[in-house]
């Protein structure tokens, strides 16, 4: 029933999304009160080329859900897909730009993280709505933890078919530096709970 799910910790986030019922679409309002949703652990993973400066949305350029670039479906969640960040990675790759094209996968993301990158904000938004904004500072300073993840204060919930956006707010001038004929490509893994139909 629970697809191995930690039933303890599912109920803590049935109680979250639950709270926030009101701000729900109809069509998950519907879903969760006939009982077709399943929760089970999940991460979501944007991968993308980025040249610092201003502000990069991560999940531009995607039109649909690309294995080993973006879980989104573009930039939505599917309908019945509701996610709960409890927690957050940023890692950073460098790869020779010729070779790897749009294959993303085919980066290390192991590099430390650039100035460029630590002196920036990670800001998560659906819609007009701000649902985090946190220092990459702070993200980075987390893998020197036991749990190696980022985790939030609370949860965020990121829900189905909204516009939603991964953005990096670089410092004015700011330069990733990867040097002659490389890119730098930067991986944000949001690490938590989704929510499924039942079949």
């Amino acid at each position: 029933m629970y697809n191995n799910f930690n039933k303890a910790k599912w109920h803590v986030i049935a109680a979250f999304i639950l709270a926030m019922i009101p701000s729900l679409s109809a069509n998950a309002k519907d879903l969760i009160q006939s009982g077709k949703i399943n929760p089970r652990d999940s991460t979501l993973t944007v991968r993308n080329l980025v040249v610092a400066g201003g502000t990069v949305n991560l999940l531009d350029g995607y039109n649909a859900q690309e294995r080993g670039k973006n879980d989104f479906n573009g930039n939505k969640l599917t309908n019945g897909r509701l996610f709960v960040i409890d927690s957050l990675q940023v890692n950073y790759g460098i790869g020779v730009t010729a070779t790897i094209a749009s294959s993303y996968d085919k980066v290390a993301y192991t590099t430390a993280l650039p100035p460029a990158l630590t002196s920036s904000n990670i800001v998560i938004r659906q819609g007009d709505d701000v649902i985090r904004r946190i220092s990459i500072a702070a993200i980075n300073l987390a893998k020197s933890t036991d749990t190696q993840w980022y985790e939030l204060d609370g949860f965020a919930l990121l829900q189905e078919d909204v516009v939603t956006s991964i953005e990096i707010e670089f410092p004015v001038g700011a330069d990733l530096a990867a040097g002659a004929s490389n890119s730098g490509y930067v991986e944000v893994i949001l690490k938590g709970a989704e929510t499924v139909v039942k079949r």
